[in-house]
């Protein structure tokens, strides 16, 4: 009996031991799945943070250097809000708006933020220029005076000197992001 004992107790000592062996195996198998899949998700997000942000960063330095205007000293600036300025930046502003909603849902919120500075700004820089152009587009006997019209000249110039600024900020923000692995850790 008692060597029926050992051999039925060696049985089920190695039987725990292979169960136990085999568990071990599978769960290092399954966490290294795990790891595997992850790192691929955050290659693929990576990738599709990347393309949004830089259409996005695109569509902002489009529309920045094209609202941009040089007036020599002494001229009208009213004179430089033609209709043919406002056809040309109409659609590259619409481009920034349309390309913001990628933006926003890659995220992360630090980045959405930024793009939507980005993005006010441009906005407001061209609801500047449409109050300059409706101003162009009356006859110059019957334009409001130059003190009348300098409010929107500065919020023009104002505006689109903050639109390099939040772009150059979204640009940085968004590089911390993507060199982080798509996670911005906030120390």
């Amino acid at each position: 009996m008692d060597a029926g004992l050992a051999a039925v107790c060696g049985a089920l000592a190695g039987a725990v031991g292979a169960i136990g062996a085999a568990w071990a195996t599978s769960r290092t198998q399954w966490k290294s799945a795990r790891l595997s899949a992850r790192a691929a998700h955050q290659a693929q997000r990576r990738e599709e943070r990347t393309s949004r942000y830089k259409e996005f960063a695109s569509a902002v330095k489009e529309a920045s250097i094209e609202l941009t205007i040089t007036i020599p000293e002494g001229s009208d600036y009213v004179d430089y809000f033609t209709d043919d300025y406002i056809a040309l930046v109409e659609p590259l502003v619409k481009g920034v708006v349309d390309s913001f909603p990628n933006v926003a849902l890659a995220g992360p919120k630090e980045v959405r933020k930024a793009a939507r500075e980005a993005m006010d700004h441009v906005g407001a820089t061209m609801i500047a220029a449409l109050e300059l152009n409706e101003c162009y587009r009356r006859a110059p006997e019957d334009r409001p005076m130059r003190e009348d019209t300098l409010q929107s000249f500065t919020s023009f110039k104002r505006s689109n000197r903050l639109v390099y600024e939040t772009w150059t900020a979204f640009i940085e923000l968004a590089g911390e992001t993507l060199d982080d692995d798509g996670v911005i850790s906030l120390q």
